[in-house]
């Protein structure tokens, strides 16, 4: 790392870029969950909007069977659609990483940092279309699967570490990794 730079810039590396990148990360996805099981209550005709009954937190309805299985069956469907998405979204971090994980050695580190926030971008982007055009919630596979060949937090990971360990001397590397 050139000595030129201010004290604080030495020791602030890629950390801003990885806290950012996993604060959204950790933030949306438990928004997706909660918005593919509200699309699934409305395409089953499945009362899920809280707001709408008079009702007060938890309450058993005395035993409904035909409404526990229609909660039983949405809870089915919105699993499967989550199953999807990470696996949609796992599997080609995976395959990227095998792949990327080699080239940053010669071809930089910078575009393997890069390109999670950009395919993460991407999939909000298109998270937003199908919220807002009430598209299938299946179309949330096609931006999981773009989030994932780019490299996804499996790649960031990657490139995070490889790219501290290049500018840090072997006597300060337990502090910016450990």
């Amino acid at each position: 790392m050139p000595l030129n730079l201010p004290r604080w810039r030495r020791y602030l590396t890629v950390e801003p870029v990885v806290l950012f990148y996993t604060f959204g990360l950790f933030m949306s996805l438990p928004v997706l969950t909660q918005y593919v099981y509200y699309r699934v209550s409305k395409s089953k005709d499945f009362p899920y909007n809280i707001s709408d009954s008079s009702e007060e937190g938890c309450v058993d309805d005395g035993g409904n069977s035909s409404m526990k299985e229609l909660e039983k069956e949405v809870q089915d469907i919105a699993a499967k659609i989550d199953m999807g998405n990470v696996l949609f979204l796992s599997l080609p971090s995976i395959l990227m990483v095998l792949l990327l994980g080699p080239w940053t050695d010669t071809g930089g580190r910078r575009p393997a940092l890069l390109a999670p926030p950009i395919g993460s971008a991407i999939e909000a982007i298109l998270i937003l279309i199908i919220m807002y055009l009430d598209w299938p919630v299946y179309i949330l596979f096609v931006g999981e699967a773009i989030n994932g060949f780019s490299g996804f937090a499996t790649i960031m990971t990657m490139a995070a570490f490889s790219y501290v360990s290049d500018i840090t001397t072997e006597q300060k590397l337990a502090i910016h990794i450990g």
